[in-house]
């Protein structure tokens, strides 16, 4: 520091007053000349300058980063659209291929009802013809002459028609059998959807059950037809029976094809 009043140069160590002059000391920072302010100037431009370099640098590498990820987030998105389109052209052909196979299960139930309506209607004309040749047998003794009947062959009538009441007509029985087979098929396909099998198989137990239930339907018809014309009481009730039973389990066997074909499409 120096003296403000002479210019001598004070003692460090904070002295009051100058030891020239005896004025008092104020601190005064020592003087820079215009060069040597120049020269700090240019020193801490060049200091300066490395960092702006360094900024212009790191801002290169930015705006390349910027534009490799951009190219490479338009590849991926390029990638991504041509997957997306390789997947819904799979699911329309899946789908087309499943309508079709729907189309034909649907056709073969068709011919397969169509088929159960010819048998029933054979069994219907049998049952007719039986009704009416029971109805001839049951007839006949009452054209002979009174005279000749003799009196305990009322009593035996009803004796002889007993056995056309008695037990199960046949097409009671074949009823029991295929709505036993459409309930265990049913029963399976409701298992394999449930345990996430392979859709094939649910596919192919749920048709299995759509193609027997139009057949027990159709034999439970023609049983409950067959007992009410003969008054056989068990034989009637089956058929009835099996008929509802099968209509139900044909409509769970198509909600069980569907959800296989939903499946497969997935």
């Amino acid at each position: 520091m120096f003296c403000t009043s002479c210019g001598s140069r004070l003692p460090e160590g904070g002295a009051k007053f100058c030891p020239n002059c005896g004025a008092p000391v104020h601190a005064v920072e020592p003087f820079v000349p215009e060069a040597e302010a120049e020269d700090v100037k240019a020193e801490a431009f060049e200091a300066v300058e490395p960092a702006v370099e360094a900024v212009e640098e790191v801002k290169a590498e930015a705006a390349e980063a910027v534009e490799e990820v951009q190219t490479e987030a338009v590849e991926t998105a390029e990638e991504a659209a041509e997957t997306f389109e390789e997947a819904r052209e799979e699911a329309v052909e899946t789908a087309e291929e499943a309508a079709e196979t729907v189309e034909e299960v649907r056709t073969e139930a068709v011919e397969t009802a169509e088929e159960a309506a010819e048998t029933f209607e054979e069994v219907k004309a049998e049952t007719a013809e039986a009704v009416e040749e029971v109805k001839a047998e049951t007839a006949a003794p009452s054209a002979e002459p009174v005279k000749e009947i003799p009196a305990p062959e009322p009593a035996a009538a009803p004796a002889a028609a007993a056995p056309a009441k008695a037990g199960l007509h046949f097409t009671a029985t074949l009823a029991i059998v295929l709505t036993a087979l459409t309930f265990l098929l049913s029963m399976f396909a409701l298992i394999a959807v449930f345990a996430s099998m392979h859709e094939a198989l649910i596919i192919l137990l749920s048709i299995f059950a759509m193609l027997c239930a139009p057949l027990a339907f159709g034999f439970g018809a023609a049983a409950f037809i067959v007992g009410l014309k003969k008054k056989r009481k068990a034989t009637w009730i089956i058929g009835l029976i099996a008929a509802l039973l099968n209509i139900c389990m044909a409509f769970m066997s198509l909600i069980y094809l569907i959800a296989g074909f939903v499946k497969a499409v997935a």
